[in-house]
């Protein structure tokens, strides 16, 4: 059958454009019809192919047990893989060969597909690299996990405990049948639970939580962590589920309670609790534009708090002015914050600049802000909202880039109900804080202060009174100090001066001081903070020593030394 006779179910322009190579032979292995991409392997073009022998041109790894008088006689296919051209060096390939007939079904030719598999083997060869890679990386991360001190578990969406390893099981002194299947506030709980669960939160806003501070029950009872909270999603970015990860975090907390011991920010010590929140306050947003609002009785230290935020700021170089918003009559008050001009009043023979226009560029200090009159209120607000006032007199706007730390010892939500306090200005003013405690809710300071008060009187005076008798601590430790820590210094520089030696005696202390009657033991300030069972177990726990105890508590020696005499009284009744 001549060549042209050969039928064919697509036309040549439809085999041309096919990306494999294409064959056509006839009866006598007649090249009748070669694509350009099968001329290409041989750098020819496709007439210069056609009427040749396959022979005289195509030498594959198949043509050595060539199938064409297998498929000229009827079989119907044939498949090799990863075949190479000897002649000129190419594949791997993927041959095809199927025979062709006409209508009658008679075999008139064959039909060959070269498919170039040097792409998909290099692609082959790249994914089996990554997955050596990914093999090595997976086995490495299960070593570093191992090796760590952090333990990780993995849970469902609905917060269902999908797995623990060892340390997590350790922890909690449970077996893998105790945790996998529950829900995890069973098997940790932790306060957040209910209402500030990480892994809700990291659902819900689709990021990870890091390091968040919790408690969680332990074999031991509650423990320190620190908990991590990983999303694990899909290749669409579908989130799966969570990995958790947490830290015993018992240590850090250990030494976090050590260095509260004498802890110092600018003119500020304690190692109270919650004056060491203070101090995170002051250091997270000192260095901020942020105003701040500082509660607390009188004396409790406020304004030394204000200068701690100055001095953790940006503007610590700049001007930090104070004014006592309840020392002066409202007309005096105006004009002292916002200055006045020539003529403004009787008496105003000259132009003056109030505190906001004289702090521009640095801090103003608003103490006792709370008996500031609604008219300056109102003046106040607008500086907060848009840094210019008038000055009194005057119609011409002064700009100025100040930020104002208020404080007060009244209680300004109350004051908002009496209509006394403008509730705008308290949500501007109350952007940050921070409440001082009273000095009774935090006797363990007592001794820190009168170490600090000495110092000072000695710098001052060129003396050198060092410290101060047990029998005369025990009278500050049981006064109630309703002028807090101000009262405290004027105690302190009375028996200074008074003082005979070197060291303070309960003789040197104010006569008020020493005439109040004493409260009871069990009734005095810190005392009750601990339970009797908590006090025995701390005891046992550190062998009587009462130092170590007394940290672990977070109460003074002194405290402790009344507490056990009351616990020892309470036991031989």
């Amino acid at each position: 059958m001549p060549a042209s006779s050969i039928p064919f179910d697509a036309s040549e322009q439809i085999l041309g454009s096919i990306v494999d190579g294409i064959l056509v032979l006839d009866a006598q292995k007649k090249i009748t019809f070669a694509n350009q991409v099968i001329a290409d392997f041989y750098g020819m073009h496709p007439a210069e192919m056609t009427g040749r022998s396959c022979e005289e041109l195509i030498d594959f790894d198949h043509c050595r047990s060539c199938p064409h008088a297998d498929l000229m006689s009827g079989n119907d296919t044939f498949t090799g893989h990863n075949l190479h051209c000897q002649r000129k060096d190419l594949g791997p390939f993927c041959v095809s060969a199927s025979p062709l007939r006409d209508a009658s079904g008679a075999v008139t030719g064959i039909v060959e597909l070269y498919r170039d598999m040097h792409a998909l083997g290099a692609y082959i060869d790249e994914i089996e690299t990554q997955n050596v890679e990914l093999d090595y990386e997976r086995r490495r991360l299960d070593e570093i996990l191992s090796d760590s001190s952090d333990g990780y578990f993995t849970a469902s969406l609905d917060r269902t405990i999908l797995s623990a390893d060892q340390k997590i099981l350790d922890l909690l002194g449970l077996s893998a049948a105790d945790v996998v299947g529950r829900p995890c506030r069973e098997v940790f709980c932790s306060e957040k639970c209910d209402d500030d669960c990480p892994i809700l939160w990291a659902v819900e806003h689709g990021q990870n939580v890091i390091n968040s501070r919790d408690d969680i029950r332990s074999a031991d009872g509650s423990l320190p962590v620190e908990k991590s909270i990983f999303l694990h999603r899909s290749a669409e970015g579908d989130i799966q589920h969570v990995i958790g990860v947490i830290r015993n975090a018992s240590e850090i907390v250990q030494l976090r309670r050590a260095a509260r011991r004498g802890r110092a920010f600018g003119k500020l010590v304690s190692r109270n609790r919650k004056m060491e929140d203070v101090f995170e306050l002051i250091r997270t947003f000192g260095p901020t534009e942020t105003s701040v609002l500082i509660l607390g009785e009188s004396g409790t230290g406020k304004e030394l708090v204000a200068g701690a935020l100055q001095e953790s700021s940006a503007r610590k170089r700049k001007v930090f002015l104070k004014i006592n918003c309840s020392a002066l009559a409202e007309g005096l008050l105006e004009s002292e914050l916002f200055g006045h001009v020539r003529g403004a009043f009787t008496g105003a023979t000259r132009r003056k600049r109030g505190k906001f226009e004289a702090a521009d560029g640095g801090t103003i200090f608003l103490d006792e802000v709370g008996d500031m009159s609604p008219a300056l209120q109102t003046k106040v607000l607008r500086v907060i909202e848009e840094q210019e006032f008038e000055p009194v007199g005057s119609t011409e706007t002064t700009r100025v880039n100040v930020r104002i730390i208020a404080a007060t010892n009244k209680d300004l939500r109350q004051a908002i109900r009496d209509g006394e306090f403008r509730e705008d200005l308290y949500y501007r003013l109350n952007a940050i804080q921070i409440h001082l405690p009273p000095l009774r809710d935090r006797t363990e300071d007592l001794p820190l202060l009168v170490e600090r008060f000495l110092k000072d009187l000695n710098r001052t005076h060129g003396r050198d009174v060092q410290t101060i008798s047990a029998r005369a601590l025990d009278l500050l430790m049981s006064y109630r100090w309703p002028g807090n820590v101000r009262e405290l210094r004027n105690a302190i520089e009375f028996a200074y001066v008074c003082a005979r030696g070197n060291r303070i005696e309960r003789g040197d202390l104010p006569e008020h001081i020493r005439s109040e009657p004493r409260e009871q033991t069990d009734e005095l300030p810190g005392l009750n903070r601990v339970d009797d069972s908590e006090l025995r177990d701390a005891m046992r726990r550190f062998n009587g020593h009462r130092g170590r105890v007394a940290e672990a508590l977070g109460i003074s020696r002194t405290t402790l030394w009344r507490r056990l005499n009351a616990l020892r009284g309470t036991e031989s009744r």
